[in-house]
């Protein structure tokens, strides 16, 4: 899968799709976390639905939150936004992760400290 990732591989979206419907099958955890840190390699801004409700899951939620804030594109942050506003436990330990993500969502290059590409 990570060579789905190059430019030149055009079937990125089809693997991304084949990853997610692992990462939402009844496999083991680590199949299933492992899928979801493929997807953050190679995915864009159309796996975030599919990724937002992962973080329903709590076996595999941070898995997905991590996949989520490893794509860019404001449509993630949006998404990450509205799965904020949705969250069940706003003092929960995810609850926490997911608003740190949201922030990191909201970075600019320059304030990284990173050249804009």
């Amino acid at each position: 899968a990570h060579f789905a990732a190059r430019p030149v591989i055009r079937q990125a979206t089809e693997i991304t799709l084949e990853l997610l419907k692992i990462a939402s099958s009844e496999k083991p955890i680590m199949v299933r976390a492992e899928a979801l840190y493929l997807v953050g390699c190679i995915g864009d801004s159309k796996a975030a639905p599919a990724l937002v409700k992962l973080l329903a899951e709590p076996a595999i939620q941070e898995e997905a939150r991590l996949a989520l804030e490893r794509i860019p594109g404001m449509a993630v942050g949006q998404a990450l936004r509205r799965a904020q506003s949705g969250s069940e436990n706003a003092h929960s330990a995810f609850a926490k992760n997911l608003e740190q993500c949201v922030n990191n969502s909201k970075r600019t290059h320059k304030m990284a400290g990173v050249r804009s590409p």
